[in-house]
């Protein structure tokens, strides 16, 4: 989700996955590899705090995008060392957004389903719904009790 924007601004990306996802990006990383010129995106696996100081701390880094909550303070400690600017995702996830085009039946049972999934212990559990004005209150009267 953070590699596309990051490659369309032309910058080169090294990429340092969750310990519990590496096989899932490595094998993402070698989808695109006819796509993306070598040495554009960089896979770094091992566990964060092994390897996340060594590459927040690198003075060749230039942006710290922090992709999990939870990663913030240690993150943010290292990459006080060499002043570098840093984007935290800080929670907020998951919001449903419901357009006034939308089927609403549809979106209705789509939040409740999103909301429920694996008891809301994913990021993709829906935390917040925003309804058009035109459309709130026959989204909420078509809402699954």
């Amino acid at each position: 989700m953070k590699l596309a924007p990051a490659l369309a601004g032309g910058c080169t990306v090294v990429l340092k996955p969750a310990e519990t996802v590496c096989l899932s990006v490595l094998e993402f990383i070698k989808d695109i590899a006819d796509i993306v010129p070598r040495g554009v995106v960089n896979v770094v696996t091992g566990y964060g705090a092994d390897i996340g100081q060594a590459l927040v701390g690198h003075p060749n880094i230039r942006r710290c995008l922090h992709g999990v909550p939870g990663d913030r303070p240690q993150g943010d400690d290292y990459a006080a060392q060499n002043i570098i600017p840093q984007t935290f995702e800080l929670g907020g996830k998951s919001a449903n957004i419901v357009c006034e085009d939308a089927d609403i039946g549809a979106a209705a049972a789509s939040v409740v389903q999103s909301t429920i999934m694996n008891k809301g212990e994913v990021c993709l559990a829906g935390t917040r719904v925003f309804v058009h004005q035109s459309v709130h209150d026959e989204f909420w009267r078509s809402s699954p009790n």
